[in-house]
């Protein structure tokens, strides 16, 4: 059985062997963020680096590489805010919202994510060697497609969609699905939940407002870390990938005459903070998550090149997934297709072109507001990207006084495409590739004769047959404030 060397892994961590179109070579990270209101010093005070805990589920330190530079203080302590903040643990804690971002921006390698493309390649060889008697499904997050080229010195931007399908399916995997189609799935759901939160507070009651998004795992852990009162605030959505591993494990399962355990489920992310959030699932949601980096890896051992692949297609019925899906990859994605859903649910007709392009709201600005009129009703929306943007927001004067309904959070900078987890084409990643990568994810929704979530057929398909409304209790946690 083939093993997989961790050195060889560190070493093709750093993708770049020549330029990208003009994108910088990795290089050491001095830590000079631009759109921080102060800048990071080029020598961090403190500590050298960070104390890692050993059984972080999603971060793993090799103090081999370690150069002691101090950039993973300077990304977690003065860009993510989390490491030497005061917060909802005990004081000898090492806080760690599992973003991944330390990962990313490590030139050395001394920090990664968590492998764990041994376990599941070692699980796909014995499964094969035993008359294939689990069925493996690979689950693609959007921003993937358009970052994965990337490791293949293709433009950022380049969607390798098809080609990527292609390349699990030569992996050995039996099902590749869309993420897209449960980031419908969560439209739906979230977009019932603002709208009943909306209705109580027309009726005098708004003490549930805002509503904020809960897509993000990392978000939602910093939360229950530096503000535990806002949980009550934040949606019982799961995240799309937990979603869609609760309907393979239920309805498909069913469908297909499989059991549950009998299915072995893949999600292939953008973002190191999945492999903590598959652990909270309740009904093994997820038994595997990869990173897109992990996955390019896996595809160069195999050399499996996008540039070369024939194109391949999702399979259905759980794995095709509107325009509005397709942009939840980036920041403001999940807001602008939360509110084609509800202007189509409180107009009961699809929204003009001109709504389905949302200026106030797309953009670089860390934090970004927005009144938006659907009929006679307007609702306010804010759009965060990165917790210091959070953390700006949340702790201004007039946060109470903004009368917000709905706040979009993520963790990392640009949203997922800017994951920790993502090809390392630049240290530290500039926002002017991510904007190229987010460029990638707005043509795709822009080529989808399908732009809402709950025009997707698919998605009308599953509540008929199984869901029947939204709030099915498989599609929510159980959080409590």
């Amino acid at each position: 059985m083939k093993r997989f060397s961790r050195r060889k892994i560190l070493k093709a961590t750093v993708v770049s062997a020549g330029t990208l179109g003009g994108i910088n070579l990795p290089k050491r990270a001095k830590s000079q963020f631009s759109w921080m209101k102060q800048p990071v010093p080029n020598t961090p005070s403190g500590p050298r680096r960070l104390p890692f805990d050993t059984n972080n589920p999603a971060i793993i330190y090799h103090p081999m590489n370690c150069e002691r530079c101090g950039d993973c203080v300077s990304i977690c302590r003065d860009v993510q805010t989390v490491f030497d903040h005061t917060g909802n643990f005990p004081a000898n804690e090492v806080p760690c919202i599992h973003c991944g971002q330390c990962t990313a921006n490590c030139w050395s390698n001394a920090v990664t994510e968590r492998f764990e493309l041994q376990p599941l390649y070692s699980a796909l060889m014995e499964n094969k060697q035993s008359s294939r008697k689990k069925k493996f499904v690979a689950l693609v997050a959007p921003s993937v497609r358009v970052t994965l080229g990337e490791m293949f010195k293709m433009p950022p931007g380049t969607n390798v969609e098809k080609q990527t399908v292609s390349a699990l399916r030569k992996l050995g995997f039996d099902y590749v699905f869309d993420v897209t189609f449960s980031a419908d799935l969560t439209v739906l759901e979230e977009a019932a939940e603002l709208e009943a939160r909306l209705n109580k507070k027309h009726s005098g009651d708004g003490s549930q407002m805002p509503l904020f998004t809960s897509c993000c795992p990392a978000w939602v852990k910093f939360a229950q870390l530096f503000y535990p009162k806002l949980l009550p605030h934040i949606s019982s959505c799961k995240s799309p990938i937990m979603m869609h591993g609760a309907v393979i494990k239920t309805w498909f399962a069913s469908q297909n005459g499989l059991k549950p355990e009998d299915i072995v489920t893949v999600a292939i992310t953008p973002c190191t903070a999945k492999k903590y959030e598959r652990t909270l699932g309740t009904m093994n949601e997820i038994d595997f998550a990869l990173t897109t980096r992990e996955l390019g890896w896996w595809m160069m051992e195999f050399n499996l090149d996008p540039k070369t692949l024939e194109e391949g297609e999702f399979d259905s019925t759980l794995g095709n997934g509107s325009g509005a899906g397709d942009i939840f990859g980036n920041t403001g994605g999940v807001t602008e297709a939360v509110l084609r859903q509800v202007y189509f649910d409180l107009e009961g007709k699809e929204a003009p072109k001109d709504f389905l392009a949302l200026s106030p709201i797309r953009g670089m600005d860390g934090v970004r507001q927005a009144e938006v009129k659907i009929g006679n009703k307007s609702l306010r929306v804010a759009v965060v990207h990165g917790t210091a943007s959070a953390r700006r927001l949340l702790d201004s004067p007039n946060f109470s006084s903004m009368n917000l309904d709905f706040v979009e959070v993520m963790a990392c900078r640009g949203g997922c495409v800017g994951g920790g987890g993502l090809p390392k084409t630049q240290i530290p990643i500039s926002d002017e590739l991510k904007a190229q990568r987010i460029q990638g994810l707005y043509a795709s929704d822009q080529k989808h004769q399908i732009r809402r979530s709950g025009a997707n057929p698919e998605i009308q398909k599953l509540y008929e047959l199984f869901l029947k409304k939204t709030g099915n209790e498989i599609l929510h946690t159980q959080r409590k404030g």
